[in-house]
């Protein structure tokens, strides 16, 4: 039986904004052959770039794209075309972790995580992700079952964007694994919204699910034989 991993961060038209940029203290150990500043730059600039198509985003340490992008900051700190370049950076680095996730890699993207908040520490979809992540951890160090997904109480009722994320996390995992789910809610119309971002994340599956009422909010995962026909899709 697998762990549920219900956690995923969807990145379509999502351009990170840097909210605080990593203390600038040198330029990184590039060694531009021009020596008036402004060709200085262009050479950092030109370098970072090179790095950045390369995927070489924050190692190696001493020729990344985040170290010359800083570089070149430390010549024009309010540059436009380094600090573009260091959302790209989070952007990407953003890409890889919902990859990791999507194949049920914790490790893998907990490191790319701290990667980007190297980048920007106070990136806030990289927080929200690295929080849900913890969460998830305890949840297994609890004893939580491993088949079972509790939907907290608070963030149903805000339908928090935490939650929604690890749903649709749930759902790209039933898609690869075809288990049956039942959705425990306090009302129809809660069990229904759970269905829905679940559908919304994955509109071309069918997911076979059935719903119940509890004052325990929850999905339960119900491995499905191969041999045996799927229940009746909710909603």
């Amino acid at each position: 039986m697998w762990i549920v991993t219900a956690l995923l961060v969807f990145l379509s038209g999502c351009v990170p904004q840097l909210t605080q940029l990593t203390q600038l203290q040198r330029p990184a150990p590039f060694e531009p052959s021009a020596v008036e500043p402004e060709n200085q730059l262009l050479e950092y600039l030109a370098a970072a770039d090179e790095a950045l198509a390369r995927d070489h985003l924050t190692v190696p340490l001493r020729n990344s794209a985040f170290e010359l992008y800083r570089g070149a900051l430390v010549l024009d700190p309010e540059n436009p075309h380094a600090r573009r370049g260091l959302s790209m950076i989070c952007r990407r680095y953003l890409a890889l972790a919902n990859a990791a996730l999507s194949e049920g890699d914790y490790k893998r993207a907990q490191r790319y995580l701290r990667r980007l908040l190297r980048v920007d520490p106070q990136n806030p979809e990289a927080i929200a992700l690295r929080q849900a992540l913890a969460q998830q951890e305890q949840l297994v160090l609890a004893g939580a079952a491993l088949n079972e997904l509790p939907l907290p109480v608070d963030a149903l009722s805000s339908r928090d964007p935490g939650l929604v994320a690890q749903l649709q996390g749930l759902a790209s995992q039933l898609v690869r694994h075809k288990e049956r789910i039942v959705i425990y809610a306090r009302t129809d119309a809660e069990a229904r919204w759970v269905y829905q971002q679940l559908k919304q994340a994955q509109p071309q599956f069918q997911f076979s699910a059935t719903t119940g009422l509890s004052p325990r909010p929850r999905i339960v995962v119900v491995p499905v034989p191969q041999q045996l026909a799927p229940v009746a899709s909710a909603g």
